[in-house]
């Protein structure tokens, strides 16, 4: 906005409405850098509460909305993505899910299914915990193997924006302390798990869908935790010198 109104006023100069430029009075804005913001990650006591909370919940069936939270947090994987599922994506005697597409609403054309993924892969496998595959095996009882993971009431697929709202109102009455929670959460949460669990950003950036892994562990995994391991390393250091001298 400064250096358009740079322009103008300097075209007001040569034109001999104003006698000199007062943008260049203006003293200069100093430029700060925005906080991180987004989806926060949930801490591991609170991912089991959820868990817990959803499985029981009578709105979370009745919406048809307890498997697709599980599948949110038993994978990382983007909304549009799970909304994407179909039967012939889950290989539920292997234990793993392929996401190949997501879904996407436009107005005139409703609520669509497109092949591939937001990073440009075509397709990406996922291995899934035993409470998750447990889920859909009870859930897949006398489904088409064609047939969408999660449908709308109408047999369509799933909008993003439908799913997300009912989310919303279930939080905030499921009495936990998680009103900032969001489906993005659960991929935060995911690789802050498996950073924890000692395993590479490179494993986490194939289970989120990352093209590079540098976008995972800037803006994925948390940061400023304190670290016992490091601790632990340098007592192991210092111990150790000891033991050598004596």
């Amino acid at each position: 906005m400064r250096g358009l109104l740079k322009t103008v006023l300097t075209d007001a100069v040569l034109a001999g409405v104003i006698a000199q430029n007062p943008v260049g009075q203006l003293a200069t804005m100093k430029r700060t850098r925005a906080p991180a913001g987004g989806a926060p990650a949930v801490d591991t006591a609170t991912m089991v509460r959820v868990f817990k909370r959803v499985s029981t919940s009578a709105y979370c069936r009745r919406k048809d909305l307890r498997d697709v939270v599980l599948v949110l947090m038993g994978t990382g994987a983007r909304i549009s993505e799970v909304l994407a599922l179909r039967w012939s994506d889950v290989d539920l005697g292997a234990a793993t899910i392929t996401f190949s597409g997501r879904v996407t609403t436009a107005v005139g054309k409703g609520t669509v299914r497109l092949d591939g993924l937001k990073n440009g892969d075509q397709a990406r496998t996922v291995a899934v915990p035993v409470w998750l595959a447990a889920a859909l095996t009870a859930r897949a009882v006398g489904v088409e193997v064609d047939a969408k993971v999660f449908p709308s009431a109408v047999g369509t697929w799933r909008d993003t924006n439908n799913t997300a709202r009912l989310w919303r109102e279930w939080r905030g009455s499921s009495g936990l302390d998680i009103d900032a929670v969001s489906s993005h959460s659960w991929r935060r949460t995911l690789a802050t798990v498996i950073d924890d669990a000692g395993l590479s950003a490179r494993v986490a950036a194939d289970q989120l869908g990352h093209t590079k892994v540098s976008m995972t562990q800037d803006v994925y995994m948390a940061r400023k935790r304190v670290h016992r391991a490091v601790a632990d390393a340098l007592g192991s250091v210092v111990e150790g010198t000891n033991k050598a001298r004596i």
